[in-house]
């Protein structure tokens, strides 16, 4: 009898497996974050814990004026934050929010890994979700550092997603609500711009249309309250005046060329459009089939790379979406290519750079 229920256990786990690891794996992600919770780094005391508490008093009157240098729609969410019981540590909230988008951001990456590989396999969606989970810069950036990159590099995936999929009024929708919260979305525009180019299957205009209007509607709570017009975008110019350094913890070519923000940041600036523009320049003489998954992820890790590469003023973080789409193009890499022996070399390489850089002690 003993025996007869021992295999009867066993098959309703085999049988049941794929729903088994989602929830074990989503568990352990939730231990892991939670372990963290306590940790402030020193960009959480001095800005987001101060931010929280100027906003505080105010609510959401305080989306009258700009408080911190993010955007109005992180702003915005800070001040719902505010109205959370005062028991709860404002860390905590910064952190869970991160830790939310988190998971979507797991989710969304294994819908588009099955999307690029064709491969409608629950073990693939589970492999990749459980793995994007427990990334290591994934857990630390929201867990350990309560920052919100994970919030917009769930849309710009989301985006990418739908890009691949052709449905291209939702990709610039998705589009615009990540520019919504990071600037740094702007790396994945000349990808945009490729792929417009050699599909010709949307309306670049019509597209920027689409994704202004998304943006703009993110900055509603603010315009409501009085912001200008075109503060959400003088917000962004602000941001790139705040670093006047040519590299900032990010490896990037410049380490090479001494720290000479003033006489070399220009260059920087042009030699990567002239980067960018080259590429443009080949791809309308080559044939190129962007919808081709292997095609479609290099090109996009090459033209995200090269502004991190060779632009100013590079953050460290800034190569979260880096990190992210070389992890997805390794389960995407055909399993007959060198590719995928290369994408994990370099993932390894740069989590090792990340972890390095990005301690415990910032």
């Amino acid at each position: 009898m003993q025996r007869y229920n021992e295999k009867r256990i066993i098959q309703l786990i085999d049988a049941k497996k794929n729903l088994l690891f989602i929830i074990t794996i989503t568990l352990l992600g939730i231990f892991a974050r939670f372990s963290a919770k306590d940790f402030i780094s020193a960009d959480a005391e001095v800005c987001l814990l101060p931010w929280f508490e100027a906003i505080k008093p105010s609510g959401f009157a305080a989306l009258k004026n700009q408080i911190g240098n993010y955007g109005i729609p992180y702003q915005f969410l800070i001040a719902i934050m505010t109205y959370f019981p005062d028991s709860i540590p404002p860390i905590y909230l910064y952190k869970t929010l991160s830790c939310i988008f988190d998971f979507g951001l797991a989710f969304i990456s294994a819908r588009f890994v099955r999307s690029l590989t064709k491969n409608n396999s629950p073990f693939l969606f589970c492999l990749v979700y459980g793995t994007i989970l427990l990334f290591p810069t994934i857990i630390l950036n929201s867990s350990a550092w309560a920052q919100c990159d994970s919030i917009y590099v769930f849309f710009i995936v989301a985006a990418l997603y739908s890009l691949y999929e052709e449905r291209y009024l939702r990709t610039f929708i998705l589009t615009g609500i990540a520019f919504g919260f990071k600037l740094q979305t702007v790396f994945i525009v000349p990808f945009i711009i490729y792929y417009y180019v050699k599909e010709r299957k949307f309306s670049i205009v019509s597209g920027i249309c689409t994704g202004f209007f998304s943006f703009y509607i993110m900055q509603i709570p603010g315009l409501l309250f009085g912001r200008p017009l075109l503060e959400p975008l003088t917000i962004y110019t602000e941001q790139t005046q705040a670093f006047k350094e040519m590299w900032l913890n990010f490896p990037s070519f410049w380490a090479l060329t001494g720290n000479n923000y003033v006489h070399l940041h220009l260059l920087a600036i042009i030699f990567t459009i002239s980067l960018l523009g080259t590429c443009l320049f080949v791809l309308m003489h080559v044939k190129a089939d962007l919808h081709n998954s292997q095609t479609f992820i290099k090109l996009l890790i090459w033209s995200i790379w090269t502004c991190l590469l060779f632009l100013p003023a590079m953050h460290e973080r800034y190569a979260y979406l880096l990190d992210l789409l070389i992890l997805i193009s390794i389960f995407a890499a055909k399993r007959n290519t060198q590719y995928i022996y290369i994408y994990i070399y370099i993932s390894a390489v740069l989590q090792f750079i990340d972890i390095r850089k990005l301690s415990f002690q910032q």
